[in-house]
């Protein structure tokens, strides 16, 4: 509600850094998605601006991104995706710039805020589709090679399940001809 981030120390219940991402260079705060201690930096991603703040809570960095409806960090990798309805941005945390931008495999098609790493965080998959559409899509899109698929499910059944169930249905069908309801189209 105040915009603010909070920093705590749960084993020792006491708070630790407090910080106003309002305040920043690229001059607004959007949407708070997620903070992530990566070194001896905070890393705030918003939905118009990523930043990095110091342990004392000073601004060292901050850059305005494609608005988004999602971000997630990857600390290992020292990326920032951003996600929106038409695009996907990987944002590099040592260079302070988008190093790479996907599209939805199929023309017409928008991304939702479904989005989730693999468990090496090589590849991310992202829900996909039409509102017209009866089929629920995931592209997935290799972070190293930068190639990009799409996975189609589709019929009723199906359109309940969340984006990490139809992740494991992709990976334990992808590669067998004999799964119907599965449909792989290259990039």
């Amino acid at each position: 509600q105040s915009g603010r981030v909070y920093i705590w120390d749960y084993n020792e219940n006491k708070l630790i850094l407090e910080i106003n991402p309002a305040n920043n260079s690229a001059g607004y705060l959007g949407s708070l998605f997620e903070v992530e201690h990566i070194g001896d930096e905070y890393i705030i991603g918003c939905s118009s601006y990523i930043a990095a703040y110091s342990e004392d809570g000073y601004e060292l960095w901050a850059e305005e991104v494609y608005p988004c409806s999602k971000e997630i960090i990857d600390s290992v990798k020292g990326i920032v995706i951003c996600e929106s309805v038409e695009r996907i941005e990987v944002f590099d945390l040592a260079t302070h710039k988008i190093i790479a931008t996907y599209t939805p495999v199929t023309e017409g098609d928008a991304y939702t805020s479904d989005i989730a790493f693999d468990s090496d965080n090589s590849m991310i998959y992202v829900g996909c589709g039409r509102l017209e559409s009866d089929s629920i899509k995931v592209n997935y899109i290799d972070l190293d090679t930068g190639a990009t698929k799409e996975c189609s499910f589709k019929g009723d059944t199906i359109s309940a399940l969340s984006l990490s169930q139809l992740i494991f249905l992709f990976e334990e069908f992808s590669g067998r001809k004999e799964a119907t309801n599965i449909s792989e189209s290259p990039s």
